[in-house]
């Protein structure tokens, strides 16, 4: 099989977990539940896989590349040389569920969060490398608007803070026009320096 097609039912594969995981949780992600959403055989998930670990983490990698494409996207939109808060918003808006795209990934990364809790499996030293990429992202647009010692912790704070209304999205807790009014009062106080 060719390389394209190899990918290319990867990613059938892959899509069929993020849409089980979705409607059932990470629990309901069996090789039978994801192999009947794919259309194709047990047999084929795990010729492409191997094991549901390989699976897992590999599709959690494949949402965070789509998230990262989507943000990649945005950015480039903004132009030459957008301003910091600019930046620091569209990549806080990537974690909010404002469309299908984001709120499926969301639920994914939520997921995978709350299984790698208890399941060490899941927890591997890539996810947490990948956070602290995302807060050193971060950091570095607070850094140009901001030099004191706090900036690192400030980054980190609204990485916790963008999860945060992301799930309270989710949730119902806060509607997506009051998350984005959240996230603007945050954003004032990171760069600020508040």
């Amino acid at each position: 099989m060719s390389e394209d097609k190899t990918e290319e039912r990867r990613r059938q594969i892959m899509n069929a977990v993020v849409d089980v995981t979705v409607t059932g949780g990470l629990q309901a992600a069996t090789f039978r539940t994801i192999a009947e959403q794919a259309g194709v055989s047990v047999r084929l998930v795990q010729y492409y896989f191997g094991d549901k670990n390989q699976l897992l983490g590999d599709t959690l990698a494949y949402v965070r590349a789509d998230i990262a494409d989507l943000v990649a996207t945005e950015l480039t939109e903004l132009g030459d040389d957008p301003d910091p808060r600019q930046v620091l918003e569209t990549i806080c808006e990537a974690f909010l569920p404002v469309d299908e795209r984001r709120r499926r990934a969301m639920l994914v990364f939520i997921a995978f969060g709350t299984a790698a809790l208890t399941d060490g499996s899941l927890r591997s030293p890539d996810a947490l490398r990948r956070g602290r990429e995302l807060a050193g992202v971060i950091a570095e647009q607070l850094r140009r608007v901001r030099s004191d010692d706090r900036v690192d912790d400030d980054a980190l704070l609204l990485v916790m803070t963008i999860v945060g209304l992301g799930n309270g999205v989710l949730a119902g807790d806060v509607t997506v026009d009051h998350a984005r009014r959240l996230l603007d009062h945050a954003l004032d106080r990171v760069l600020g320096g508040a």
